[in-house]
């Protein structure tokens, strides 16, 4: 015999089918965790839609954790001592927020755009145009000259979909120095 319906103080709290568990006036677990299975998440569908068409109102993924941020170049890669390289990210749903610092003894070679490379997941980018990226960073190089990029707020943008690399965008972008390098950057990016 299965249990259907369990009765508290009088009032409906409890309902239990083959299929489903409905639960009247909220849940509170006192310990522990609740497990979901995989491709399904939590359903914000009986809110009010915010567009014109919403493909989907599921939370299906969350997740924490570092990451190692490296430097690269689009057409050839330098080959780079590094002294740190430190990242930490946060998804949830389909957006990324990331954090990165690298610093670097020195740098020899290297060709193209200078990128940032080894980021954690794919990010959707475009090839054509509304490129996705981040403001917040910087690069700093010992070789320039004050006048030239010694220190600059860049961009990081996706160039292509999918990417697990930023490149440098704007003036510099390409100017490699052979001395100590330091690169940071911040931001959200849609992931696929």
């Amino acid at each position: 015999m299965a249990l259907t319906k369990v009765i508290g103080a009088g009032a409906e709290g409890l309902t239990l089918s083959s299929t489903s568990l409905t639960i009247a006036n909220g849940l509170t677990l006192t310990d522990g965790d609740i497990a979901l299975a995989s491709g399904h998440g939590i359903s914000f569908a009986a809110t009010g839609d915010g567009g014109v068409s919403t493909p989907s109102e599921l939370l299906d993924d969350y997740e924490e954790g570092t990451w190692t941020p490296t430097i690269i170049g689009s057409s050839s890669n330098p080959t780079v001592n590094y002294a740190s390289q430190l990242g930490t990210y946060r998804k949830v749903g389909k957006l990324l927020y990331l954090n990165f610092y690298v610093s670097a003894t020195s740098l020899s070679g290297g060709g193209g755009y200078i990128e940032i490379g080894g980021l954690p997941f794919g990010i959707t980018g475009s090839a054509t145009g509304g490129y996705p990226f981040i403001g917040g960073g910087y690069y700093h190089f010992g070789g320039a000259s004050t006048s030239t990029n010694t220190h600059n707020v860049i961009r990081w943008q996706a160039n292509a979909s999918p990417v697990t690399k930023l490149a440098w965008y704007g003036s510099g972008g390409n100017s490699w120095s052979t001395g100590w390098h330091e690169i940071s950057g911040t931001g959200t990016l849609p992931v696929l």
